[in-house]
């Protein structure tokens, strides 16, 4: 039987639990990096593109390849202004090393996965200041129910999430002190504006709601006035209307109206995927966090 070992932030577990822990605390970064690999790795090779978005940005990546529109993406040679092309670049890139294989999609998938456990970690490193914490957090984060699921369908949905956990995180510090952080304001924003290259307008929105809601809840609406803050206003505009000019140039005036009217104007217009749409995330929230969920309703009355 093995001894009972006190967690240095409470608790107990067991001889191995614990080496595993401390090990893992040593090295928080390494232990996101090999718990991704282990859920990925084998997953692969075995399977070729599924339906829908797979195979839509399956195709966009051919027509990348074989045309060049680098900027105003297509797919079998129409127009395709649903996404910005970051997340493509990222696939391109790997490729480019390990040939055109349809497992480095799945490979493109799981760094983004790492990359958004590891943008968890930080930002909840940042508002904890405990390493066990955060680390718990992203470990929380590789485990959810819905994560366990998505993580394995290809889509630029944690290259984005982890876009917008460090914008949040610097303007996390930069609010932080009695004096605002300027260099931090300024991450912020340069991070948010590659979040909207990376899935669209949505990326400046959330962290830009954070910041205003945060600087009213300190009752300092002041600092947002700094001139950091307009300097990175100004960067993160210059960061999307490169892209937007770019669009412009290479796809023409009708491939821009098509990003503008059909995938911001039209989608906030519509119920089902607009501003009422997005309430069924709150809805789906709890089971998307099983089995997490179930603490926060059942957890508390353990220690009673």
């Amino acid at each position: 039987m093995h001894r009972r070992i006190a967690k240095p932030e409470g608790g107990s577990v067991s001889g191995p639990a614990h080496w595993l822990w401390s090990a893992a605390l040593l090295r928080p970064v390494l232990a996101i990096i090999v718990t991704v690999i282990a859920q990925h790795a084998f997953t692969m090779p075995l399977r070729d593109l599924w339906w829908s978005d797979e195979l839509r940005h399956a195709g966009v990546m051919l027509d990348l390849r074989q045309d060049g529109d680098w900027i105003a993406l297509r797919l079998n040679g129409a127009p395709y202004p649903d996404k910005p092309p970051v997340y493509f670049w990222m696939i391109f890139a790997l490729q480019s090393v390990f040939g055109i294989q349809v497992w480095v999609i799945f490979l493109n998938l799981a760094i983004t996965v790492a990359l958004a456990a590891l943008a968890t970690f930080v930002m909840a490193r940042a508002l904890t200041g405990a390493t066990g914490t955060a680390l718990a957090a992203a470990f929380v984060f590789l485990s959810g129910s819905y994560l366990g699921v998505q993580s394995h369908y290809a889509r630029m949905d944690f290259l984005f999430t982890a876009s917008i956990c460090l914008s949040w995180t610097a303007f996390y510090h930069a609010l932080k002190k009695h004096d605002l952080d300027q260099r931090a304001a300024v991450a912020g924003f340069v991070w948010a504006g590659l979040a909207v290259l990376i899935k669209g307008p949505v990326g400046i929105f959330l962290p830009a709601a954070a910041l205003v809601g945060e600087a009213l809840r300190q009752r300092r609406v002041a600092v947002l006035a700094d001139r950091s803050v307009a300097l990175g206003v100004l960067i993160s505009a210059l960061i999307v209307s490169a892209w937007v000019i770019g669009v412009r140039w290479q796809g023409g005036p009708d491939y821009l109206a098509a990003i503008f009217n059909g995938q911001i104007v039209d989608r906030a217009l519509d119920a089902r995927s607009g501003a009422t749409g997005y309430l069924r995330y709150l809805v789906t929230l709890p089971l998307a966090a099983l089995p997490w969920s179930i603490l926060l309703v059942f957890g508390g009355n353990q220690n009673k």
